[in-house]
């Protein structure tokens, strides 16, 4: 297995508004001790499909040269079955202090993100976007040609005008709800 790594990128103007773009690139998911079914692998190396998502967008953005001040963090890991690997029980101590309990070792990717996210909010961006293939749920939901869209807030702009647009070009994504409910289970 290869060393994780946090890709961190600086683009733009200091003083242009901070769009920060986070993208998980789990490079390749065994799922770890808790292994996978061999046919289930196969299609782990798409895990990155975050990280592809956020570089790409970046590059446009910087072709564009747009007014912005860009910034991308991409965790980039490989979840591998080794003689330091983590195990089921482990418990991990996040960037933000917080610990977590491992109760299956295929979920580094959300571990890894939250991570990038931590970092990321630390310069309080304008704008925070993250891309990750996290949850096989979200395609039960909704298929496999349309992805889920979260944001944390009902009147975020940039949400409602991604929604909209993906519909016209025929491109779709589909807004799932973050319930203020469920925000002490985060926090």
């Amino acid at each position: 297995a290869q060393q994780p790594r946090l890709l961190d990128i600086v683009w733009g103007e200091e003083d242009a508004p901070k769009v920060t773009l986070v993208g998980k690139g789990v490079c390749f998911d065994t799922g770890g001790l808790d292994i996978k079914p061999a046919a289930a692998m196969l299609t782990m190396k798409k895990d990155m499909g975050g990280a592809a998502h956020v570089l790409g967008l970046a590059a446009m953005i910087m072709d564009a040269r747009l007014p912005v001040r860009l910034r991308v963090l991409v965790p980039a890991v490989e979840n591998a079955i080794s003689g330091d690997a983590f195990r089921p029980g482990d418990v991990l101590v996040a960037r933000n202090g917080k610990t977590t309990e491992i109760g299956n070792t295929d979920a580094e990717g959300r571990l890894v993100l939250a991570d990038a996210l931590v970092e990321a909010c630390r310069e309080d961006p304008d704008l925070l976007i993250d891309c990750a293939t996290l949850t096989g749920a979200g395609r039960v939901a909704l298929g496999t040609d349309v992805p889920a869209l979260f944001a944390n807030d009902p009147g975020v702009a940039v949400a409602d005008e991604l929604v909209a647009e993906s519909a016209a070009v025929q491109d779709q994504v589909w807004r799932l709800p973050l319930w203020q409910g469920y925000r002490e289970q985060i926090d």
